[in-house]
């Protein structure tokens, strides 16, 4: 790459400096709507916007830089790219030059920048290192990132002095909202024609002395969760079991991650402990609700509140025996 061939080329080591600095994308997100707008949402397919590297916190003058900027191209396809008004002033100047390559097939926008003899280069503790123009492909989301990213200092005497910089997050990108949307899978009843989200128990009638299957000595209960989102949902399952002898109970399934789309059912289990804190097993009916509490998982990671989706449509009973 551009600033190996130029290390070749000086026979200079690089050695560490102790500045701190940061390089990020800008807008960090950019969250619209076009199916609800879109004459107004201005990211709308056909459009162009451009996305922005930024360095920060540099304590000492900037020499080289290169970075690659990885997106989707299915989703957005880079146009241009100008590697911002330092290196444009000293490329203008004949004391610089960049290389860039654009590949809209993998999806990465390749930046190298670097000075050339030993240029007046002002101390500037925020530059910008790439201005990219991108042209919107279709309705999708996307993330952002960086990777390749080195900045160098010159110390003189042919001397390259590395600058520490920390990536920043990813940069998100979508046009059609960000959304995540667990629920129980709608049951069809043939006999009753009649459609309603469901979970169950391991058995209506449970015997705490036969149980050896599942979970044993434990009453298995279940759901099944899907997702209709666009992005993945963080969910679980909370049972609350109710007796006019024994008052409430709760219990909780594992959380998982349940990808987007209306075919993907994921099943989760918990389990009630049918012997309470004094020995004693708890018979009789219990009455048993399911609600489904879920988190969005966004592209960078980051999880969105969490949303209660509601209580099935139909509950059930359980008769606990000995």
């Amino acid at each position: 790459m551009l600033l190996v061939s130029s290390l070749a080329l000086l026979g200079a080591g690089v050695q560490r400096a102790y500045a701190t600095a940061a390089i990020n994308i800008s807008p960090g997100v950019i969250n619209v709507d076009c199916n609800a707008d879109p004459s107004g949402c201005g990211y709308a397919p056909g459009t162009t916007f451009t996305y922005t590297v930024t360095a920060s916190g540099l304590s000492t003058t900037l020499y080289a830089s290169q970075y690659d900027f990885l997106y989707d191209p299915s989703v957005i396809q880079a146009q241009s790219a100008d590697p911002g008004p330092l290196y444009d002033s000293l490329i203008s100047s004949g004391q610089g030059f960049c290389t860039i390559n654009i590949d809209n097939s993998l999806g990465d926008v390749a930046v190298g920048c670097t000075s050339v003899g030993s240029p007046s280069v002002p101390l500037l503790s925020t530059i910008v290192l790439g201005l990219i123009s991108f042209q919107v492909m279709k309705l999708g989301a996307t993330s952002q990132t960086l990777t390749n990213a080195i900045m160098l200092h010159n110390s003189g005497g042919g001397v390259l002095t590395n600058i520490p910089a920390t990536i920043g997050p990813k940069a998100i990108f979508t046009n059609q909202g960000f959304f995540a949307a667990a629920d129980f899978p709608v049951f069809d009843n043939f006999n009753t024609g009649t459609a309603h989200r469901q979970a169950w128990p391991e058995k209506a009638k449970w015997y705490f002395s036969r149980d050896i299957t599942h979970t044993p000595g434990q009453l298995s209960l279940f759901a099944n969760v899907n997702s209709t989102g666009n992005i993945p949902a963080r969910a679980y399952v909370v049972f609350t079991l109710s007796s006019s002898t024994w008052g409430t109970a709760t219990v909780v399934t594992p959380t998982d991650d349940v990808p987007p789309g209306i075919s993907t059912v994921v099943a989760l289990e918990a389990v009630f402990n049918p012997v309470n804190s004094n020995g004693v097993l708890m018979v009789g009916g219990w009455h048993i609700s399911s609600e489904i509490f879920f988190q969005g998982v966004l592209p960078d990671g980051s999880l969105t509140t969490p949303v209660q989706s509601g209580a099935t449509i139909k509950d059930f009973h359980v008769n606990i025996v000995p």
